[in-house]
């Protein structure tokens, strides 16, 4: 900068000679001056050299005018010594060889000095135009020597780091940086590109004032006579840029993750700049693939006469909705709406987004048939579905009930829901809509009265709407319950003609109930062990209670089963086993219980078990006591085994006999022989119980057998 500082006030000086005749007219008229002035000199003081000002005369206008004025003057130079020594010798004839080598020589330098002066011109005004070039941009530069101390330091370096070039320039490295940085950061960097490499690296360091900022540092080695003696740096504040581009990745990665489609489109061409991952991913295209493509290659109603027709809507309004399909890679199409905007930066751009509408469609088509099956249900429903007022005056219903009442739809909406009501019941009505102003719902049964003057109890269950309309509404559903009043009414006279039944019966009735639903899916002991050890007598009729020996079916009621039935008699667990695997049901199976007092009891059953959601929840049951039956029946069967031992004992004593026994029938067949019989008439036993009388005796002596 000393250079550019220097040459400077020169510069001053010659920027009037801008012209070439400029520029020769003043080195003719320097010439003259520099000619003129040593006679004056030697006339004056007795100055005796005469050419001693030609020199600095040269290689001023070499330096001001550049080589051909210089070169000139140089010429001029000559002619006026050439003059002086002919004119000293009174004549015009050089005839010492000295005078002419003198002027070859005067002349040589002269051109010596005319291109060494041009040439120091032209480097230093490139070397000004560079450190201007320097100043002016943007980037820090500065140039270190070996000694790591700054030569050159440009405005930009001084301006980030608040300092004056009187303060860095000479100074070292270390002493102007942060404490610790060149050590660590720089130092191992310098020192590879003063080993002749380019060193570029990126880096964070902290100005006084303008914070931490992101760097982009670069290294380039400078030759010099004994080689590279010296690093130009430059470094970039990229502090702005970056900040942009982790703006622009994190933009970018907001649209890739958007659940829309977003393309950029060529409005002239209508092929696509760019597009995001949800595009991609929603038509099965690579990015690579959609920029190759056009707008019609992937939406089916988009033709040439249409582009244009949107285009001047975006020129109009600048954002253009609709709807449309997209054909995915495959071939298959899904709905689609797109929002088009016109988007003006450099050039113009259209900025689609697509969003993928299948699930809303499907939605809306799903919402459409519910809507439709709604509508069907409430005009087809039997249950009443209306609207009406605070004032009690009917505002909208569905037509079965209007009908159930004998009234066409337009004639009930003219009639007062007071007047409908049961006279009776019309006080209730109104506290009713006095109650759901309040509460904002209520419920509960009302009687109406149809127009043949049938009584109907509606049941109902009505809610205020207040938000969304300009007067409260009351929103009303009510069921016609009146045949199931009917059937309530019958049901309880049949549960009282039951109950009655069950009292006066002479067969034990009971229900028991098990302390947890039990799963019918357990395995077969366990499912076994847990209906004997989980029920209890939940409720029975006195004829059961008195078949244990109590008076009332309350004292058997709570009794666990096993205090009645001994679950390690093998018989009631065969018997439930049989329960089991029977489906829970069984009929007139015998069950071997105790009474109070522990005497046992013999019991025909017929047991049903009652299944919910694939558990067993209770058992009904009928039993009558047979326990007299069985002991006739025990001694019944101790007779007849009575009597086939006497029988038993009688035919060992016939067949011991020495006498032939034979017994036949009324027809004369044998039925039975012993074996003396046999052996007389020459048969087996088997082979004559196959014969008669006849067949083994003659016709005389058959005449003689009564």
């Amino acid at each position: 900068m000393g250079v550019a500082d220097r040459w400077e006030a020169i510069e001053r000086s010659a920027s009037r000679l801008r012209t070439r005749p400029q520029r020769y007219s003043w080195a003719l008229l320097a010439i003259v001056a520099a000619a003129l002035l040593p006679h004056g000199l030697d006339v004056a003081f007795g100055f005796p050299y005469p050419f001693i000002l030609f020199y600095p005369t040269i290689m001023l206008i070499s330096l001001l005018c550049g080589l051909e004025p210089s070169l000139l003057a140089t010429a001029a130079s000559a002619t006026f010594g050439l003059y002086h020594l002919l004119a000293v010798r009174g004549s015009f004839a050089v005839t010492r060889r000295r005078d002419w080598a003198g002027l070859l020589v005067f002349t040589g330098m002269g051109v010596i000095m005319s291109v060494a002066g041009d040439l120091f011109r032209r480097r230093a005004q490139r070397m000004r135009e560079f450190e201007k070039a320097v100043e002016g941009v943007e980037e820090m530069i500065v140039v270190l020597d070996r000694d790591y101390r700054y030569l050159i330091a440009n405005e930009a370096f001084l301006n980030y780091r608040g300092m004056k070039e009187e303060d860095v320039i000479g100074r070292r490295a270390s002493e102007i940086l942060n404490p610790g940085v060149f050590e660590n950061e720089i130092k191992a960097k310098l020192d590879e590109c003063f080993r002749g490499n380019v060193v570029q690296f990126e880096m964070r360091y902290r100005y006084p004032h303008r914070g931490e900022r992101e760097l982009l540092v670069k290294y380039f080695p400078i030759k010099g006579p004994g080689g590279i003696d010296r690093v130009a740096t430059v470094l970039q504040d990229i502090t702005d840029e970056r900040e942009a581009e982790r703006s622009l990745r994190l933009f970018r990665a907001l649209v890739d993750q958007s659940n829309d489609a977003v393309e950029v489109i060529d409005p002239e061409t209508l092929r696509f700049l760019d597009v995001n991952e949800t595009a991609c991913r929603q038509l099965g295209y690579t990015r690579e693939e959609l920029l190759s493509m056009r707008v019609p290659e992937i939406d089916l109603r988009v033709d040439e006469a249409q582009a244009a027709k949107t285009l001047e809507q975006l020129r109009q309004s600048g954002f253009v909705v609709h709807e449309g399909r997209h054909r995915r890679k495959d071939g298959s199409t899904f709905p689609v709406e797109i929002s088009l905007r016109l988007v003006a930066v450099e050039r113009k751009y259209i900025v689609s987004l697509s969003r993928d509408i299948s699930e809303r469609k499907r939605a809306e088509e799903t919402l459409r048939e519910s809507e439709d099956r709604y509508r069907d249900l409430v005009e087809h429903t039997e249950d009443l579905v209306c609207t009406h007022d605070l004032q009690g005056r009917m505002l909208s219903v569905n037509p079965a009930p209007a009908r159930t009442l004998g009234y066409e739809v337009s004639e009930l909406l003219k009639i007062p829901m007071r007047e409908l009501v049961a006279p009776e019941f019309r006080e209730q009505f109104d506290r009713y809509l006095a109650r759901i102003q309040k509460n904002g719902a209520d419920q509960g049964l009302l009687c109406v009265v149809t127009r043949g003057g049938e009584r109907r109890i509606w049941e109902y269950r009505n809610t205020l709407r207040t938000e969304g309309v300009a007067q409260p509404i009351v929103r009303g559903m009510a069921h016609d319950i009146t045949e199931r009043k009917r059937a309530e009414e019958a049901l309880r006279r049949r549960e009282q003609d039951y109950r009655s039944f069950v009292a006066k019966s002479s067969e034990g009735i009971f229900r028991e109930e098990l302390d947890a639903p039990l799963p019918i899916d357990l395995p077969e002991d366990e499912l076994i062990e847990r209906i004997l050890h989980d029920s209890y007598l939940a409720e029975c009729n006195d004829a059961m209670a008195k078949m244990y020996g109590f008076e009332s079916g309350g004292e058997l009621v709570g009794k666990r089963l096993t205090e009645l039935l001994p679950a390690e008699d093998v018989r009631n667990v065969e018997m439930t086993r049989e329960y089991g695997r029977s489906g829970f049901r069984v009929i007139d199976r015998e069950s071997h219980e105790v009474d109070m007092a522990g005497n046992p009891k013999v019991f025909r059953n017929s047991i049903l078990g009652i299944v919910e959601n694939g558990k067993l929840v209770r058992t009904w049951g009928i039993q009558r006591d047979v326990t007299e039956e069985c002991r006739l029946e025990e001694a019944r069967q101790k007779a007849e085994e009575a009597v086939r031992e006497s029988e038993t004992h009688f035919r060992a004593l016939v067949e011991q006999a020495s006498d032939g026994i034979f017994i036949a029938d009324s027809k004369g067949c044998y039925i039975d022989v012993n074996t003396a019989g046999g052996e007389m008439l020459g048969y087996t036993r088997e082979e004559l119980l196959q014969l008669s009388i006849a067949d083994v005796v003659t016709k005389d002596e058959i005449e003689r057998i009564p």
